[in-house]
């Protein structure tokens, strides 16, 4: 066996991914819908399960870079010293509530679906348009994915996680450079504001 001497095996690795506008009628808002199915085999190295699991990520989700999904819990006398303020930063900044699970980005297989209905909005004065413009969201997210893991540590306890979640958010440009903002919650209790750069690109 030419890979068991060299240390080097084959593997594969695919993704398919669909993406459909549906417009509603003769008004600017539409649906956006996008389905992908991602997957590989025993052998995958670790950076192509993470480019799997990157294309099936789920808004309102802190993803965990180690090979397994982990869950973080606060007690509820180190919530209260750490005062009002405190939870706010950490709201804002997406962090996990008490509980809140961390899936695991690197992905041996995955399926996930996202719809959105995007509503754009402008001013009626010229004047104010550069300002009071842009595209609302109202979004939904779900994910089945099973986490990456060596062949020898593969068992029947790697059973695949359903995350899902949904939320609203709004894409404008600033000067020509697209900003997004969006607000979701997670079925595992995970809530947050997110900023980032970028149009109407998926997640």
């Amino acid at each position: 066996d030419r890979g068991a001497n060299t240390g080097v095996v084959p593997y594969a690795a695919g993704t398919c991914t669909s993406h459909q506008i549906i417009p509603l009628g003769s008004s600017p808002a539409n649906f956006a819908l996008r389905h992908v199915a991602s997957g590989g085999t025993k052998y995958l190295p670790r950076h192509e399960a993470i480019s799997l699991g990157l294309s099936s990520k789920v808004r309102g989700y802190n993803y965990n870079y180690q090979s397994q999904t982990t869950s973080e819990s606060l007690s509820t006398d180190d919530e209260q010293e750490q005062g009002h303020w405190h939870a706010l930063k950490k709201f804002l900044r997406g962090g996990n509530s008490a509980g809140a699970i961390r899936p695991s980005l690197a992905t041996s297989k995955a399926l996930s679906g996202t719809v959105e209905l995007r509503v754009p909005f402008m001013a009626p004065s010229v004047n104010l348009r550069p300002i009071i413009s842009g595209t609302f969201l109202f979004f939904g997210d779900w994910s089945l994915t099973r986490a990456h893991a060596s062949p020898a540590s593969m068992d029947k306890e790697n059973t695949p996680l359903r995350c899902s979640s949904a939320g609203v958010g709004l894409r404008k440009n600033v000067q020509g450079i697209p900003i997004k903002v969006d607000f979701s919650i997670t079925e595992h209790g995970t809530r947050g504001v997110f900023f980032g750069i970028g149009g109407h690109e998926f997640v």
